[in-house]
């Protein structure tokens, strides 16, 4: 493993922006391996909170208070037919789909069973339909 690289104020107020590749995403960070290097890092580096990071992610790393942070993703863009989905809360807990603001749990939708009425249908159909507009899935 490497050390972690020092920053002193020169070069921390005169070099361009940097790029690295997370290692490794932890509870309380990711470990990076710096362009030009190797090895990943031995330190937890925090992340911005709003973007879902992996292991092999290009990301742009800022540099503050003697350390970095990981700002965002870089790549090749989002082609517009590819579904635009976000994972909201802990371990994948929260889902929302297409630009959806408000993070949902599973929902439940039962099974219909035994002797089922037209009216059954509709009501579970409609149950359906609710669920899939709570995940922004439909409109």
């Amino acid at each position: 493993m490497q050390q972690d690289k020092t920053l002193d104020k020169e070069t921390f107020d005169t070099q361009p922006p940097q790029f690295a590749t997370v290692a490794q995403v932890y509870e309380d960070g990711v470990t990076l391996i710096l362009d030009g290097e190797t090895e990943p890092t031995q330190k937890h580096y925090q992340t911005n909170t709003s973007v879902v990071f992996a292991a092999g992610d290009r990301v742009k790393i800022l540099r503050d208070s003697n350390t970095y942070v990981v700002e965002y993703k870089v790549g090749p863009p989002k082609r517009s037919d590819a579904v635009n989905w976000s994972i909201w809360g802990h371990a994948g807990t929260y889902l929302t789909f297409f630009g959806g603001s408000v993070g949902r749990g599973q929902l439940t939708v039962p099974n219909l069973s035994g002797s089922v009425t037209i009216s059954d249908v509709g009501n579970r159909l409609n149950d359906l339909l609710n669920a899939l507009r709570l995940y922004n899935l439909i409109k």
